[in-house]
């Protein structure tokens, strides 16, 4: 049986962001520049390639309805994976040829015009990903929407996924939402994972109004009179059963005793209207508790 993990994502009822104007066919011809730089030059146009393959992420709608481009662009990532070959880079071709794989969406890529050693790393790596196993994606939403994956549109319950990293992108049609972009990490095989992307209204949180202190059993100074003079009082209460014990005289130690246990008394209730007053004033700050909620887009 499948299990399902969920992952709540949500966005607020907001006016659109101001259009920004983005060079897509700007975009795009850089990277087949870029690309042919490093058929001419591999392990020098690395840092370039990589640069020009990621710089088409910003444009997934664009992207997602040019194949043309989709195919350049999976030409220059396996470009890339060749280049890494060529200096020495095995793990790193090979991470680059995952991601080809996870991109063409269970496409057969053209690895072999670009050479024996690229072929052979595409299929290793075609047996070692199946091997991982897949997981499934489902997007919820709570309006109409559109599901992008790598920059392809795949509907809200895409097929079964290779394990990996993907960059999901989901728009409302209406487009007055703002645009979730999120890379999610598929990592346990025969898993679901559920994108729950819903509008939230957030609360108006009310001002804060001065809390009132509670009243205390007796003035703060009253207690502290109360502890300093059941103190001295207890002290003059020993002094006296000392005299009275040193000259064996029954009633001076009698009437130091009455005398240490009015100071003790005294003490006592200093002490206890202290502490509940600190109680009721700790309790009281206790419900003063501020509402706050953490959005994530």
């Amino acid at each position: 049986m499948l299990n399902l993990i969920s992952i709540f994502l949500t966005f607020t009822q907001i006016p659109p962001p101001p259009v920004i104007e983005r060079d897509y066919h700007a975009t795009v011809e850089n990277l087949r520049k870029t690309d042919e730089d490093a058929n001419r030059d591999p392990i020098n146009s690395v840092a370039a390639l990589t640069a020009a393959i990621e710089s088409l992420n910003s444009f997934t709608p664009e992207l997602a309805q040019d194949p043309q481009s989709l195919a350049l662009r999976q030409f220059a990532r396996l470009n890339l994976a060749r280049a890494h070959l060529l200096d020495g880079q095995p793990e790193r071709a090979a991470a680059v040829m995952d991601e080809a794989i996870r991109e063409a969406m269970g496409a057969q890529l053209p690895a072999d015009k670009l050479g024996p050693s690229l072929a052979e790393l595409y299929q290793d790596r075609l047996v070692a990903l199946a091997a991982e196993g897949r997981a499934s994606l489902v997007v919820t939403c709570d309006a109409p929407c559109r599901v992008y994956v790598d920059e392809r549109e795949v509907g809200q319950d895409p097929p079964p996924l290779l394990l990996g990293r993907y960059r999901v992108w989901v728009e409302d049609v209406a487009g007055t939402r703002e645009t979730l972009r999120e890379e999610l990490a598929l990592t346990q095989a025969d898993q679901t994972y559920e994108l729950v992307f819903s509008a939230l209204e957030l609360p108006v949180a009310a001002p804060t109004e001065p809390s009132t202190k509670p009243p205390r059993i007796i003035p703060r100074w009253a207690s502290l009179t109360l502890l300093a003079a059941g103190a001295a009082v207890m002290a003059a209460g020993g002094a006296a059963i000392g005299v009275g014990n040193k000259s064996e005289k029954v009633g001076g130690m009698v009437g130091g005793a009455v005398v240490l246990g009015i100071g003790g008394a005294a003490l006592a209730s200093g002490v206890v209207s202290l502490g509940v007053d600190a109680y009721r004033a700790s309790h009281a700050r206790g419900h003063q508790a501020t509402l706050s909620w953490a959005v994530r887009f």
